[in-house]
């Protein structure tokens, strides 16, 4: 366990270092907003700091200071970062071109109070700048009124998009990968 003490030295020399490692993480403000890498760069000082006691079995009032320490501590820090940067760019690809809940409450609010897909009544030709397929148009419809057809990574369940639309799944896959290529995201 660290001291206040020994966290105060710790954030005296490393404090800096911490928050100019955290305004390196970069990405989606709603996955990781400035205090929150922050404070994971935090956390991950307090495991480096146990985790060089349990590899020296020494005190921290011991190797606080030390050069062996001092490096340790820095490439468990950027470490840190890099671990977090490597997670949000796998899930870039979900959350690009994304709002924040938080300015757009009213939306949320009117979904939640909306039937299933009564909410989404909307005109494909005004939300894409292009002509979708009859078969597109059948998988944004399906995917439109029934969320289940979105997998919980956020990917669409071509099995059961080729079930309602009575074809096979690599025939729904390659209607599916068409319209990945028009606009220009994963499904």
């Amino acid at each position: 366990m660290v001291t206040a003490e020994q966290w105060q030295k710790i954030d005296e020399k490393y404090g800096n270092l911490m928050w100019k490692i955290s305004y390196k993480i970069s990405g989606d403000n709603a996955i990781a907003n400035l205090e929150d890498n922050h404070a994971d760069l935090q956390v991950a000082a307090l495991e480096a700091i146990e985790g060089f006691k349990k590899k020296t079995g020494k005190t921290a009032d011991e190797f606080l200071g030390t050069k062996l320490f001092d490096q340790y501590f820095k490439t468990c820090l950027w470490n840190a970062k890099n671990n977090k940067g490597s997670k949000i760019a796998k899930k870039y690809h979900l959350t690009r071109d994304t709002v924040s809940a938080s300015e757009y409450e009213d939306i949320i609010q009117d979904s939640e109070n909306s039937s299933r897909g009564q909410y989404y009544n909307f005109d494909s030709a005004t939300v894409f700048p292009f002509e979708l397929t009859t078969l597109e148009q059948q998988i944004v419809d399906l995917t439109v009124d029934d969320p289940n057809m979105l997998k919980d990574n956020g990917t669409l369940n071509v099995s059961l998009l080729s079930k309602e639309m009575h074809k096979t799944w690599s025939d729904v896959r390659d209607i599916i990968e068409g319209l990945n290529q028009k606009i220009q995201n994963e499904l």
